[in-house]
């Protein structure tokens, strides 16, 4: 018998080749159900049960039971209780014979082979690297000894004996962060944020985890222990001045969390008891952690001893978190009701991600707030209200594209790149060996249409299109142009995937391709643009149109800077004739009725824009004229107007010359 286990006996050879199939088909099936692991999670639905209500109208129960439940498929899984019914679960589940469920440790060679190939392939599975964290697994093999007698049963064993994979590594949080930079003996770190309540969160948050002392300062409350507004504040401590002196009375190691102290520092005595402050924070093994709206009226002398720290938006999870909690809080004061599927769910959480948290709960809160009710007709009201929210900021701007891309005339060789790349954001194109494109510059004759070429790309992709203008993102006061350029990126990194649109970037940056004029902000923050654009690994396609060439810095302009640089030259016969005909069917026009060839024709040299604004001067002498546009009519006013390849045709044949060996043609 052992010879036989060993392979030597043929009688045996045939049912180990089965147990060897039998466990790479169980290691397969594992995989399988491993990958979708987070998957069969997502197949959930928000549902909130009513609360049911007593004779007199009051509500049974205090609290409102919602949670996220599973499609009920009829099936129960029997879960024992205790170990030894679960025991015993398990071995009528193996088909094991009672004499065999305690199987001695010397055991036949045949079942001791088994157990062998079936621990081997849970090690096996254990030291292949994670599909998702590429870190080994971890677990530990079963010793339950089992006698199989066909490979069904082995099959089984093994699937039981295989760990299910972990997650993916969660992200660092903020607070980690903090508890880094604080363990690190950093004296002072700066917050800069408007969402005040989420820098106190976090800043709790480390103090507590390190059993930190803490005193807290504001201009209306002084000084006073802890977090708490309620505690009772130190008397004479209101002024910044006098504050600061006596917390550095305080010999014992403490963190001082000061409230807007950046606006007072203009007063010689407040800077000085600041830096005092720090000293005496460095010396005693404390930190001094600011927290202000803005940092304008920073002297230098406090930035270059300070430590920047910015707070990340809310991930997906936490927006999903944030969500279900705000509506449990609303469902407890007044009963509502949630109809929303799986996919619908996801696109509001999608809706909502890039937004502070204190915008997401009150989004929630307005559009629950009059029917009582969340269902899919609220997922465009939440994300109309998201683009106002956006464009309050100043530096990004929601931007309507085409439904398809029937609606762009021309751009051919634009259209076909697209389409060629429009798949290389998958997973199977990683797997491939392939990275995902990561923008490209698009330069040409004014009112050529590279703004609808950034359309174009957002339409062909699905994705958003998120529009910044490099001019609003200068601010008079020292450091607050790069922290707004630096929000900018990080909210569009937070709402990736998308299209992030960069209009005229030469003007917004133009004293970085010479000798800088402004003491070296616009260097500074090209370079910070320049950086952002190699680096971040969000899937963000940048898209950056400029009409001046000469302007424009050489390092933007090398290879590998962007994916591509397209030219856009004025659009071709063929183009202007579906130009016209999408300009008078979008005003409710036929185009059959009018003479395109014509048109095309007589258009030559003229720009998309310029052949929208004839058809538009053609609409209003009609309708002063109460009468139909024509053919005629739209004639007249081509002619009547010089497009501007004539008004300024030697810097455009300058042009032309410049793109003629360094760019691709987008038509």
């Amino acid at each position: 018998m052992a010879e036989a286990a060993r392979g030597k006996g043929p009688s045996l050879r045939p049912r180990v080749e089965r147990v060897e199939a039998a466990v790479d088909e169980t290691v397969r099936e594992h995989r399988e159900r491993a990958g979708n692991y987070h998957a069969q999670n997502d197949k959930r639905e928000l549902t909130a049960e009513p609360v049911p209500h007593d004779v007199a109208g009051a509500p049974a129960r205090q609290e409102a039971r919602m949670r996220f439940a599973e499609p009920d498929d009829g099936r129960r899984k029997k879960r024992p209780q205790h170990r030894k019914r679960q025991r015993k679960h398990r071995m009528r589940q193996l088909d094991v014979p009672r004499r065999h469920r305690q199987l001695p440790p010397q055991g036949k060679p045949l079942d001791r082979t088994i157990q062998t190939l079936g621990r081997l392939a849970h090690a096996l599975t254990l030291f292949q690297p994670h599909p998702e964290t590429r870190q080994p697994r971890s677990g530990t093999t079963t010793n339950t000894a089992i006698h199989a007698s066909t490979p069904s049963s082995l099959r089984r064993f093994v699937a039981q004996s295989l760990p299910v994979y972990p997650p993916p590594m969660p992200q660092i949080t903020d607070a980690e962060k903090l508890i880094r930079l604080l363990r690190a003996g950093r004296p002072a770190i700066s917050i800069v944020t408007h969402e005040e309540a989420d820098a106190l969160r976090v800043v709790r948050e480390a103090t507590d985890s390190i059993g930190a002392h803490v005193w807290t300062w504001s201009l209306l409350e002084g000084v006073r222990e802890g977090y708490e507004h309620t505690a009772s504040s130190i008397a004479d401590t209101a002024q910044p001045a006098g504050a600061m002196y006596w917390l550095m009375q305080q010999r014992l190691p403490a963190i001082s969390v000061l409230l807007d102290m950046a606006p007072h520092l203009e007063d010689k005595h407040t800077l000085r008891a600041l830096r005092r402050l720090i000293t005496h924070a460095a010396d005693t093994d404390g930190a001094v952690i600011m927290v202000d709206c803005s940092g304008a009226g920073r002297p230098d002398v406090i930035t270059t001893h300070v430590t920047p720290f910015e707070l990340s938006l809310p991930s997906d999870d936490e927006v999903e978190s944030l969500i279900r909690s705000t509506l449990k809080e609303l469902h407890r004061q007044k009963p509502i009701d949630i109809e929303l599927s799986a996919s619908d769910y996801k696109m509001v959480i999608k809706n909502l991600v890039g937004l502070p948290r204190r915008q997401v709960v009150q989004l929630i809160r307005d559009v629950v707030a009059e029917d009582r009710r969340l269902d899919a007709a609220d997922i465009n009201e939440i994300l109309a209200t998201k683009r106002q929210l956006i464009a309050t900021n100043g530096t990004l701007e929601y931007v309507e594209s085409p439904a398809n891309l029937d609606d762009v005339g021309g751009l051919g060789r634009l259209k076909n790149w697209l389409t060629a790349r429009e798949k290389s954001f998958d997973d199977k194109a990683a797997a491939y060996g392939l990275k995902p494109p990561r923008g490209v510059l698009m330069l040409g004759v004014q009112g050529a249409g590279k703004s609808l070429c950034a359309k174009a790309i957002a339409t062909a992709w699905q994705r958003p299109l998120l529009k910044m203008d490099p001019g609003s993102l200068y601010d008079r006061y020292v450091g607050e142009s790069e922290r707004r350029l630096r929000d900018a990126l990080k909210q569009a990194e937070a709402m990736a995937p998308i299209v992030l649109w960069i209009d005229e970037i030469e003007k917004g940056f133009a004293s970085a391709a010479s000798q800088s004029t402004d003491g070296g902000l616009s260097q500074r923050m090209f370079g910070t643009l320049l950086t952002w654009m190699n680096d971040h690994a969000s899937p963000v396609f940048v898209v950056a149109t400029a009409n001046n060439i000469e302007a424009l810095p050489p390092e933007l302009l090398r290879k590998g800077r962007f994916d591509e640089i397209f030219f856009v030259d004025l659009p071709g016969e063929a183009s202007r004739r579906k130009i016209f005909e999408i300009h008078l069917r979008k005003r409710k026009r036929d185009p059959s009725k009018f003479d395109l060839d014509r048109l095309a024709e007589a258009a030559d040299g003229f720009s998309g824009a310029e052949i929208e604004q004839a058809v538009v001067g053609a609409m209003h002498e009609a309708f002063t004229a109460n009468r139909e546009p024509t053919t005629g009519l739209i004639l007249t006013q081509i002619a009547s107007s010089p497009p501007l390849s004539v008004t300024m045709a030697e810097k455009i044949a300058e042009l032309r010359a410049w793109a003629s060996d360094r760019c691709v043609p987008a038509e």
